[in-house]
């Protein structure tokens, strides 16, 4: 983020204008770079685990210790 706000101030054509270089242009795809990729690969990631019931601190839903006072005798 810092290197984008870098060119945009100190590169050309000017101030707050500057050219990003690290921006990828393919064909017939939007223009992009690689914090764009790191982001979504992240939530993709992220929506997979939690349809997999893993929680965020990596236990699956069904680890979770259970109360003293759910036991079933």
């Amino acid at each position: 983020m810092l290197g984008n706000l870098t060119d945009r101030v100190f590169r050309e054509p000017g101030f707050l204008r500057g050219h990003v270089v690290d921006f990828l242009q393919l064909p017939n795809w939007p223009v992009f770079n690689i914090a764009d990729i790191c982001i979504n690969v992240a939530a993709g990631i992220i929506i997979l685990q939690a349809l997999r019931g893993v929680g965020v601190d990596g236990r699956r839903h069904s680890d979770k210790p259970a109360k003293a006072n759910d036991r079933h005798e």
